[in-house]
């Protein structure tokens, strides 16, 4: 058994209660599969806030971070993770 830590941060933050959520999967899962859970567990209202409507992704939306890396600099959301591992997903805001 695989268990991810997952924090989310600024306004995601609401939907964990501001709690750590600790995700356990039977293998190392990828991060495209921690998003979906989540998304799955959380409900509309975080998929929402955190999917693009048009890409169905997290990108451009989220800082991820893995272990302290952010994403870009592994191998995005097909990144594995093993047991211990944290993400850390903070909502990035675009405006002009």
């Amino acid at each position: 058994m695989v268990e991810i830590r997952v924090r989310l941060l600024g306004t995601l933050s609401e939907f964990s209660g501001g709690e750590v959520l600790h995700l356990r999967f039977d293998g190392d899962p990828r991060l495209e599969e921690v998003i979906d859970r989540l998304v799955s567990e959380l409900g509309p209202g975080f998929e929402e806030a955190l999917l693009d409507p048009v890409l169905r992704s997290p990108l451009p939306r989220a800082l991820i971070l893995v272990n302290g890396f952010e994403i870009g600099a592994l191998q995005g959301l097909e990144t594995r993770l093993k047991d211990g591992d944290e993400v850390v997903i903070l909502p990035v805001s675009h405006g002009g």
